[in-house]
């Protein structure tokens, strides 16, 4: 039911002020309450930086003296560091190796131009222009869109797992715009265009032989011959060659010994026929034929097909298990053609596919790729392509596809040729070792003296949180003084905190069981408890002792701190004393997230959370009592006012006839 709130009529009463006077009385329950859970939000909030502080801790050790890897840090020292350099990973052990010579670098593929790129009236082109504005010299018009289908081999013997596609279009891409395109694909190469020689160069990203870049079909091969790349047809087993039973074929079993995985077995002779077209058009003049019996295996069917007049080198790979046969002609163009249903099934069974002629439907012409050549590269007077780096190490004559390689734990770089031997050692670093000792006791050491100040800390009770009516009375400078002063002591004499610091002192005083070592203890390497107890157990470090320990026996000093217990599940006496620092921290991380919460945390999910939560809904209900009780007293006091009119009215009236 509305109230009516018009007030003073009479003139007698001040309706309002003496309502909000008896309300001052009646809110103070309400202001408790907001104190309250005041009270509550603070020490929520301080539990939190606790749980803050211990957390930085904790992830100091994880990242730091935690880690058996800093302690294993290592300075790294060349001979001649302008001919090789290393680094090392960290390792238990400190080694000395010597690299006697280096005969050669590693090198990377480069794939040129062999002629300029010009234009069909043979002016060069403009690298800025679109490629439907002009024609190469061949008379391709790039007028639309266009896919280059690529496959790779890395040096290392890495073979793309899928085809790579550049999509380009002749109408919105130039020449630089392909370029780029190329550079921002997963080809491997760097591709520049030069505007003198108007010449395109790609070259592989990683050193070392063996490089390769196939163009998967016909559209591939024609733009990169327009761009001045020869290439080179290849035919690739499509699937891998199997028995019938999926085992791999092994290319020294004779044919006869077992079929392929289509059911076919070469039990006898078998002649080959074949028909070829080379790359400027010229066709066989008479049948190729290769002939084959049942007691060859694919090793010897490969060396026939190398002698004939095929014009294809053959090979085998045992890993891909597949057949690749390579045109001896550079060029687009080049066919090799199956004669028969017999040679034809017998290429399915090595994985070549094949496609009905045109011409002659009884005749299937191989499918092809074509392989970009690689140009040669001059350098330091001599013709050399992509090669790997040969050195000798201790002795031992070897190679890497990379200047970089890793043996052990160091990894070096080798700068330049050398017949002089370079030493590479390494040593325990131990200002590296030293400085995350240090990081972690001074990070200790700030943290007990921040929970120590709180538990330390005394509640002043003559400084309650601040209700709204008193905070519009005050300047904001005093009203930040008694906050301040108000959140005091609200964790004092905590006993999550108080728990934690018992138990990280206990863990750092006690020794570590089972180590192999004599070291199992912090003062032992120079590490002691500060004498003064105002410093309530702060961690003091003697330099010295402390690096002469890190240099004699790091892996001692590492144990002290990382060991995990000779078995799994070992108690605590025989965990390292990061261990269990790590295990105590997140134990009271824990617990306070229980009490205190976290930012993610809903307020369900702490007990800080609840109590506030149950505030919340006592103020509710009092704030709708005390709307209750207002409402009574205006009413009250509307009445009574109204009382007062009508009496002042009728004595106003009665004098009226004693005039």
């Amino acid at each position: 039911m509305a109230i009516n709130r018009i007030t003073g009529f009479s003139g007698a009463i001040d309706i309002d002020a003496t309502v909000k006077k008896l309300m001052d009385a009646e809110n103070i329950p309400l202001d408790k309450l907001k104190q309250q859970k005041q009270t509550l939000d603070w020490q929520t909030q301080q539990y939190r930086d606790m749980n803050s502080l211990m957390g930085d801790f904790r992830n100091l050790i994880v990242g730091g003296v935690g880690l058996q890897s800093t302690f294993n840090a290592k300075t790294v020292s060349s001979t001649n560091d302008s001919i090789v350099s290393a680094v090392s990973k960290g390792g238990s052990s400190n080694t000395v190796n010597t690299i006697d010579s280096i005969t050669q670098l590693a090198t990377s593929a480069r794939w040129t131009s062999s002629t300029a790129i010009a234009k069909q009236d043979s002016t060069p082109i403009v690298a800025t222009d679109k490629l439907s504005s002009f024609s190469f010299a061949s008379g391709l018009n790039v007028n639309g869109p266009l896919t280059l289908n690529f496959n790779t081999i890395q040096p290392d013997g890495t073979k793309s797992a899928t085809p790579i596609q550049i999509k380009i279009d002749g109408t919105t891409d130039s020449l630089n715009d392909v370029v780029t395109k190329i550079n921002n694909s997963n080809l491997g190469v760097s591709a520049f265009y030069d505007n003198v020689t108007q010449k395109v160069v790609f070259t592989n990203k990683n050193t070392g032989a063996g490089a390769q870049i196939i163009a998967n079909d016909s559209d591939t091969t024609n733009f990169l011959s327009n761009l001045g790349f020869a290439s080179t047809a290849i035919w690739a087993s499509a699937t891998a060659i199997t028995k019938s039973d999926k085992t791999p074929v092994v290319a020294n079993d004779p044919l006869n010994s077992y079929s392929f995985a289509s059911g076919n077995t070469v039990n006898g002779p078998l002649t080959l026929s074949f028909d070829t077209v080379q790359p400027n058009g010229t066709k066989s003049s008479s049948p190729i034929k290769i002939d084959i019996d049942g007691t060859d295996s694919l090793n010897s069917v490969i060396d026939k097909i190398n002698s004939s007049d095929l014009g294809v080198k053959a090979s085998y790979d045992s890993v891909s298990q597949k057949v690749v046969f390579t045109n001896k002609n550079t060029g687009s163009g080049a066919q090799i053609i199956a004669n028969d249903s017999d040679t034809t099934n017998f290429l399915n069974n090595l994985g070549l596919g094949s496609t009905p002629s045109k011409t002659d439907p009884s005749q299937f012409v191989l499918n092809i790729g074509s392989v970009l050549n690689m140009d040669s590269v001059i350098k330091d007077g001599k013709e050399t392509v992509g090669v790997d780096s040969n050195f000798t190490i201790n002795g031992l004559t070897t190679s890497r596809k990379s200047n970089t390689f890793s043996l052990g734990d160091v990894t070096y770089t080798l700068k330049q040729t050398s017949p002089s031997p370079v030493t590479i050692s390494t040593a325990t670093d131990t200002q590296s070792v030293f400085d995350s000792v240090k990081a972690f006791v001074d990070k200790y050491n700030d943290l007990i003296q921040k929970m120590n100040d709180k538990i330390n800390e005394t509640h002043d009770r003559n400084y309650p949180p601040l209700t709204d009516a008193q905070k519009s009375a005050m300047k904001d400078a005093d009203i930040t003084a008694w906050q301040n002063q108000a959140q005091t002591g609200l964790l004092h004499n905590d006993s999550i905190l108080s728990g934690v610091l018992n138990t990280m002192r206990s863990q750092l005083y006690s020794p570590v069981s089972g180590l192999s070592s004599a070291v199992n203890q912090l003062s032992q390497i120079g590490i002691t408890t500060s004498t003064n107890y105002l410093d309530n157990g702060k961690l003091i470090i003697d330099e010295n002792k402390l690096k002469q320990a890190i240099t004699n026996d790091p892996t001692s000093v590492s144990n002290l701190f990382t060991a995990n217990g000779a078995t799994t599940g070992a108690p605590s006496s025989q965990q390292g004393l990061a261990i269990r620092l790590k295990n105590s921290l997140q134990s009271a991380i824990d617990s306070v997230a229980l009490k205190a919460g976290k930012a993610s945390y809903g307020p369900s999910m702490y007990s800080l959370g609840r109590n506030m939560t149950d505030l919340d809904t006592r103020i509710s209900n009092l704030q709708d009592h005390l709307t209750q009780v207002e409402n009574r007293y205006y009413t009250q006091f509307n009445a009574m006012d109204q009382a007062i009119q009508n009496a002042n009215s009728q004595s106003a009236s009665l004098a009226q006839y004693f005039k």
